[in-house]
């Protein structure tokens, strides 16, 4: 997955979640969030980012969709 493929499944958390997004850190979550994330495929993500806010009551973290 390409930064710019994770920036549109932060977009969908970013509607979701209204703190999704710390002001100030977003470079750093998206180094992070891509580091953890840039060896799967983006539908594969995109879908666990869906099944997610679908099914869970929690805020969502890396951990939540890898």
């Amino acid at each position: 997955m390409t930064k710019e493929e994770l920036i549109k499944i932060f977009s969908i958390f970013s509607v979701v979640y209204s703190k999704f997004i710390q002001p100030g850190k977003e470079e750093i979550m998206l180094e992070v969030w891509h580091s953890m994330l840039r060896q799967y495929p983006y539908e594969l993500v995109r879908y666990a980012a869906e099944t997610h806010i679908k099914s869970s009551q929690f805020d969502v973290c890396y951990r939540c969709i890898s």
